[in-house]
């Protein structure tokens, strides 16, 4: 039985978001192609139609949501800007996703360390966003590559720790916390 192009578009996305919560809940390790079929009301031999594996559906759910943050922050990063303006842009940027995808940001930050691994040596990561914007800056200030690197890597570990105290209630709604976000960690990088 064939199932039409309509009823894949809306069958793609129900199995999806039932991966996506399955994994933060239980892992991928934990999560059975069995388990992410009945939550997606689906029957398992559909997920197979669209992914090899559970690991290719996981990778797969990894890489285009961070292709997708990349490609956001490359919009709204600009290297004419001042750091200041730079940061609130990445900062909101980041929490605005955090607070409108809860559950798919989970999945990204707690599965990168198992999905890494699988990027291509040359892959265009987030943080190469903020450090290409950042690299006028740098270069006035007269920073070595590693300096950039550092500082690139002290945001981008700051942000997410924000991310990380929000799913643990330890700080309220992240969008509301931008500019002083902003403000603290451009005092780090001067």
């Amino acid at each position: 039985m064939r199932i039409d192009a309509r009823k894949a578009r809306t069958l793609l996305p129900r199995i999806l978001a039932a991966a996506t919560r399955l994994f933060v809940e239980k892992g991928v390790e934990g999560t059975t192609t069995r388990a992410i079929a009945e939550a997606a009301g689906v029957a398992e031999g559909t997920l197979y139609r669209h992914f090899r594996s559970k690991d290719e559906l996981a990778f797969t759910l990894y890489r285009e949501n961070l292709d997708e943050l990349t490609d956001r922050l490359f919009a709204a990063l600009q290297p004419d800007r001042p750091l200041r303006a730079n940061l609130e842009a990445l900062i909101r940027v980041i929490f605005t996703s955090y607070e409108e995808e809860p559950m798919l940001s989970r999945f990204v930050l707690f599965s990168q360390f198992q999905q890494l691994r699988r990027l291509p040596r040359d892959y265009r990561f987030p943080s190469d966003a903020f450090r290409t914007a950042l690299a006028p800056t740098a270069a006035k200030r007269g920073w070595s590559e590693e300096g950039l690197a550092l500082t690139t890597a002290l945001v981008f570990g700051g942000v997410m720790r924000c991310i990380v105290f929000r799913i643990y209630n330890e700080l309220p709604d992240l969008r509301t916390l931008v500019v002083e976000t902003a403000r603290r960690l451009e005092r780090l990088a001067r």
